[in-house]
């Protein structure tokens, strides 16, 4: 009688090429060859690092609004109307 397997839910997940070469390559500079053994020692004993990048995106959308500012449209629209009020 064949005996019960110690982990019996399987769980899978697809990868574009460049995914699979990535996953390939962690494994190789890792020193693993079997890819179950790897995937469940990195997500089981690995650490899981969360990033909070609010603040960077925050700073990231007022950098976009700094580098958006163009102030010779201002300084032209001033001259414009200056050039305006003279003429008539």
């Amino acid at each position: 009688m064949p005996q019960k397997l110690k982990r019996s839910i399987n769980m899978g997940f697809r990868v574009n090429e460049d995914e699979k070469y990535f996953i390939e390559r962690k494994m190789e500079l890792a020193g693993w060859t079997n890819f179950r053994s790897f995937v469940l020692n990195s997500l089981v004993r690995g650490d899981i690092i969360k990033l909070d990048l609010t603040e960077i995106r925050e700073m990231n959308t007022l950098l976009r609004n700094v580098s958006n500012y163009q102030p010779n449209r201002g300084a032209s629209e001033l001259n414009r109307q200056r050039l305006r009020r003279r003429h008539r």
